[in-house]
């Protein structure tokens, strides 16, 4: 009876062991096929449930190696979609931008065939550059001969000889006082990596104008540790700030702050003041007061009162600048890259200052007090919904790239939607998203993510919603690619349809989504901007079956069939 009763016991232990890796291989092919369709939220959930629940199994160590791989496969490919964006930025003469994607590659992705490629090609490329910009320089020595003009040349050489690098403008030169009012004539540009310059003082030869002030340069501080939290008595004091000029009176709005608009070719001169809610501005070229971007910069200055000692995060958002924060006359940041700063507050009153110099094109920017809020990843954001949301409801998706607002304001306009729902708002840029619920939807949870720091969620929401804030983007804004065969036969798109994103949320979440609006860049947005319907779907899928036709279409052209090529 005895040994009856033992084989019983081995045989239900060996049945379990059997179900379990029968159950962790149909979950691995599930995973499998999720990664396939680009819902790379549902594979990795996936595998997190093959690791969690069938763990001692030999179906979980194959698991983690084709996890392994999958992931080294996307970020190969990845690595590559970021090298044809250099390339292609960097021959549409964006060099700047191209150099971004080169760094990211170097930075992010240093381990791929890609980021190799990427340093001999870059190494090529500013070959190219250099030798057409040491002639262009050349030129510029030959055509500026006149007495002021060669005054502008020697000043030049003499600020590369002293800083190895050329100047970003002339105001910086070693000119006599006499002769400074005429270099405001003068048309300068520095190339990029401080290779030469383009010069034409030929204007000022002949009319002799209005001089151009001084500027003084500007040496960005050391990034910090965005996990710390800092007094401001640990951050230096300034000797003097724009105020002293500016705002010699020291007078600030009760609420808010005042903005002081200036073109940094005569910085004394105030050009525009306003009273504005909040630190930022953006616009392209001279649509702001006449201002061209690049010669933008700014001064805003406000007051705030904290009531309780507490944890501020403090973001800083921008493209080519130059930004200076302080506090109480504490600098609490200066620099020229994206920050997030954590300070501690003790009650009672603060002055906030914030100095600015743009170097763009384009001018982007944003500072942002914010509560110390945890980030979270997709999982976790998963699991909160589920967790504090009980029942079905809808979803609805709403994907952007910038806000086409000079306040980086975007009105999401919610219309009737009948049950409870969950808003998702994703983002590049860093926005304001201000939520319009005239209608009072259900919204249950509004999740938010962008790439650049700073965004933030207000308007009309219900004192019971969930504000979940994501580590990352959380998706497309793109209904469909825009895809092209380049040179050689390359397939290259630019972004992805909407599908994986549905696809993502889906699984994120276990609820449909019912609505998707997306823009490149706009100033509202509605909820939804088109519902997903079959229909929808059905588009989408045509969309992305042409895209293979054109794919494989493309690739022949790299691979003939020579056997059949000429039938």
């Amino acid at each position: 009876m005895r040994l009856f009763n033992y084989i019983f016991v081995c045989f239900l232990f060996l049945t379990g062991c059997e179900n379990k890796e029968q159950e962790a291989r149909i979950t691995l092919n599930q995973a499998i096929k999720a990664w396939q369709a680009e819902d790379f939220i549902g594979a990795e959930s996936k595998f997190d449930e093959i690791d969690t629940l069938f763990g001692s199994t030999s179906t979980a160590i194959e698991a983690y190696k084709i996890r392994q791989s999958l992931e080294k496969e996307q970020h190969n490919s990845e690595a590559y979609e970021l090298y044809l964006s250099a390339l292609g930025k960097w021959h549409d003469d964006q060099i700047r931008e191209a150099e971004l994607d080169f760094n990211t590659l170097e930075q992010d992705y240093g381990d791929t065939q890609a980021s190799l490629k990427a340093v001999i090609t870059r190494t090529d490329l500013k070959r190219e550059y250099r030798q057409k910009v040491e002639g262009m320089t050349e030129d510029s020595v030959k055509k500026n001969r006149g007495r002021f003009s060669r005054q502008v040349v020697r000043g030049i050489q003499n600020y590369y000889k002293q800083h190895a690098s050329y100047p970003a403008d002339l105001s910086v030169l070693d000119i006599s006082a006499a002769d400074r009012r005429y270099i405001d004539l003068c048309q300068y540009e520095p190339a990029l990596f401080d290779y030469g310059y383009w010069l034409d003082c030929n204007a000022a030869e002949q009319t002799y104008l209005v001089s151009q002030r001084q500027q003084t340069s500007r040496q960005p501080t050391k990034r910090r540790n965005k996990d710390a939290i800092y007094k401001l008595e640990d951050f230096s004091k300034a000797t003097k700030t724009w105020g002293s000029k500016l705002n010699p009176t020291g007078k600030v709005p009760k609420q808010g702050f005042s903005a002081y608009y200036l073109n940094t070719n005569n910085p004394g001169t105030v050009i525009s003041k306003a009273e504005v809610k909040s630190i930022g501005i953006n616009y392209s070229y001279s649509d702001f007061h006449d201002i061209n971007s690049k010669d933008f910069g700014a001064y805003w200055v406000g007051k705030t009162t904290v009531d309780q000692a507490t944890i501020k995060t403090i973001t800083v958002s921008q493209s080519w600048a130059k930004t200076r924060l302080l506090i109480n006359g504490a600098i609490v940041y200066e620099g020229g890259s994206d920050q997030e700063i954590q300070v501690q507050f003790e009650p009672g009153e603060y002055l906030i200052e914030v100095e600015y110099v743009n170097n763009w094109h384009t001018t982007e920017f944003s500072v942002n007090f914010l509560d110390t809020v945890k980030k979270l990843s997709l999982s976790e954001i998963g699991k909160e919904l589920q967790k504090q949301i009980s029942g079905k409801y809808a979803v609805y998706y709403a994907g952007v790239y910038e806000s086409k607002s000079q306040d980086l304001g975007i009105d999401v306009n919610v219309g009737r939607i009948d049950g409870p729902m969950v808003l998702f708002l994703s983002s590049y840029s860093t926005i304001n998203w201000n939520i319009n619920n005239t209608h009072k939807a259900d919204i249950k949870a509004i999740v938010y993510g962008s790439y650049s720091p700073g965004t933030r969620v207000t308007g009309d929401i219900p004192a019971s919603a969930l504000l979940l804030n994501s580590k990352k983007r959380l998706g497309n804004y793109r209904k469909q690619a825009n895809c092209r065969c380049t040179g050689g036969s390359r397939f290259h798109c630019e972004g992805s349809s909407i599908m994986p994103t549905i696809k993502s949320l889906e699984s994120l979440t276990k609820n449909k989504v019912a609505g998707f609006s997306g823009a490149y860049s706009t100033s509202a947005i509605p909820i939804p901007q088109e519902k997903i319907e079959p229909s929808f779907m059905s588009e989408l899928e045509r969309a992305e079956e042409e895209k293979q036709r054109a794919r494989l279409a493309c690739e022949k052209g790299a691979n003939p069939d020579f056997e059949s090529l000429l039938d």
